[in-house]
Order: structure tokens, then sequence, then C-alpha cells
């Protein structure tokens, strides 16, 4: 049966918890560390990066969504390891911090007259119910780890967002020239 090395994949934390249970055992202590170190490296360098093409033209909306992306990271690390308590903390975090940047986002929007502010108010009341009902499952007895579709869900949500809403809103505000910042 072929393996598949995909960032994220389950294969990859299949064969990490296999290694560790083994630790002292079959494989020595200092190389299991080191193998896990480097997993867990591997695995986050394949997370969200900020790109400039990301930028709203605001420096306050960019920098909480670098901060969005830094969550996000942490939470995938924190899942990688197989971390119940960070992912937990993280998770809170991420809500917390996603409902605040919504809306700051969502003043800017009105304050200056976006026409799509609904359209775009509803997208993001729509992922905080999704990110509501995952927390809850995931509080109430969803196994030790998220599963990779949540990660990717998230990460694929916030940067298509990004790149693609945000940045209408960005295009609105340079074309009536309006302050970005």
């Amino acid at each position: 049966k072929a393996c598949r090395w995909e960032s994220g994949g389950h294969f990859q934390v299949t064969l990490s918890y296999y290694i560790i249970a083994r630790t002292g055992t079959q494989f020595d202590p200092g190389v299991v560390e080191a193998f896990q170190r480097v997993m867990t490296n591997w695995l986050v360098d394949v997370s969200i990066r900020w790109t400039p093409d990301m930028s709203v033209g605001n420096s306050a909306l960019d920098e909480d969504h670098r901060r969005l992306i830094k969550l996000i990271n942490q939470l995938a690390t924190a899942d990688a390891r197989g971390d119940r308590s960070v992912i937990e903390s993280v998770l809170d975090e991420l809500i917390h911090y996603t409902d605040f940047h919504f809306s700051r986002e969502e003043e800017h929007m009105l304050r200056v007259g976006f026409p799509q502010y609904l359209p775009h108010k509803e997208k993001h009341e729509h992922l905080l119910r999704q990110v509501h009902v995952l927390r809850k499952r995931f509080f109430n007895g969803l196994p030790g780890r998220l599963s990779d579709e949540i990660i990717e869900f998230l990460s694929r949500w916030l940067t298509t967002h990004i790149q693609t809403h945000d940045q209408q809103y960005r295009s609105f505000l340079e074309e009536h020239g309006h302050n970005l910042n």
C-alpha cells in the first residue's frame, strides 16, 4: 500500500503516534524527540503565510489578518502535536479574536458606506456560527484532535475571504478616494 506524505495528512500523525508510543522500547528517545521536532516544524512550514497581496491597505485590519493567520497556524501545530489543552485555548482565542476583527472591519465598512456591507457581514456571521458549532463539538467530546478537514477549512476560508471579499473592500476604498488607514 502506497504511503502519501501530504501536508497535515493523517498518515504523518499516525506514524508519529506509532513512533512515540514505542519510545524507549523500539526507538531511541533522543531520535524520537528529534523526529517530533522535525515533524512539527514540517507541518508548521506548510501553514498559511502572509503575503503582500493579502493587504487590504489598512494597517489595523492587516495586523488583524496576520494575527488570525498566526492563530490558525498555532491551532494546526497544537493539533499536530495532539495537545488538546492548547487546541482548546487557541480555538477560544481564535473565536474571540475573529469576532473582534469582524466587528472592527464592519465598523470601517459602515463608516465609508461600503455597498457590499450586508453580504460581507453575513459571510462573517456564517463563519462564526460554523466555528461555534465546531468548538461545541470539540469541547463536548470530539476526539483529542481536530480533523485535517477542519484545519483546511479554516485556512482556506481565511485566505479566500481576505484575497477575495476583503479585496473588494480595498478596491472600493481606492475607487472612492478614501484613506485606507
